[in-house]
């Protein structure tokens, strides 16, 4: 009764295959561990992007509210400008509510705080 199973005798020195077989786990070693190094390289490259995008929208949420409280009725025209600004100015909103903010204040003064015309 046959279960299938081939059997191969080799007769000779079998050092060279033995040591071509240790050459082969040592190489298998080295890959291992080389892709434990990439894979921990990047989990932490996933996780400072990660934070990075939760610091940024939580910027951008402080941000809005900056906006809304300076521009009232006004803010959500503000806040497009904003969300287009990569296109049209060339900067993220983040960086544009920056700027409008920062220069908010004189800008509503000057014009008698109408919103609307700032």
């Amino acid at each position: 009764m046959s279960d299938g199973s081939v059997v191969i005798e080799i007769d000779g020195d079998s050092g060279k295959f033995q040591k071509a077989l240790s050459n082969i786990g040592s190489i298998a070693g080295k890959a291992l561990k080389g892709l434990g190094i990439a894979s921990a390289a990047a989990a932490g490259a996933v996780a400072a992007i990660g934070k990075a995008a939760v610091t940024a929208y939580a910027d951008y949420e402080q941000l809005v509210g900056g906006v809304e409280t300076l521009f009232k009725d006004s803010a959500s025209t503000v806040i497009e400008y904003a969300n287009n600004a990569y296109k049209t100015a060339g900067m993220s909103a983040n960086t544009y509510m920056e700027t409008v903010t920062s220069f908010s204040a004189s800008l509503l003064q000057s014009v008698g705080n109408d919103t609307a015309e700032a």
